[in-house]
């Protein structure tokens, strides 16, 4: 994650708004290519030490730019039985949904983890997967 080499460190006052267009981001842009900002998993030591240090107007990025990645299971869609209109209807509002839940709202707010499906799809999930494998007894999870 080094600079271009042709990069200067600073522009010419008399720079036109040509030359300044034609510059390098010196930040991560997306682009059609590459149209998925992530951040680093160590986002947080890179921003203590580009806090902490003296500033040369360079920092460590915190992010990074890429393809979105291609999954490995195949999607079936034409194969797919029709969804239920709740699934996991029968884990609502149960003590284990509730106490699954608010774990995952905790850790989506302290940005421990990111949740990209739907809250209650990933909810409803862990507590058949939970009940599935005996993990929790099913009376548990009864409200």
């Amino acid at each position: 994650m080094s600079d271009p080499p042709d990069r200067s460190r600073r522009r010419s006052p008399t720079a036109s708004p040509a030359e300044i267009a034609a510059e390098v981001a010196p930040f991560p842009v997306t682009t059609i290519e590459l149209p998925v900002e992530s951040f680093f998993p160590d986002w947080r030591r890179r921003l203590t030490r580009n806090l902490s240090t003296r500033s040369n107007s360079r920092w460590e990025p915190l992010t990074w730019v890429h393809a979105r990645e291609k999954t490995l299971i195949p999607l079936r869609r034409a194969a797919m039985s029709p969804t239920p209109s709740r699934p996991f209807a029968e884990h609502r509002n149960t003590r284990l949904w509730s106490a699954i839940e608010e774990s995952i709202n905790e850790l989506v707010a302290t940005r421990e983890i990111s949740v990209n499906t739907a809250g209650d799809y990933v909810v409803g999930y862990l507590c058949q997967e939970l009940l599935a494998k005996k993990l929790i007894a099913s009376e548990e999870s009864q409200p």
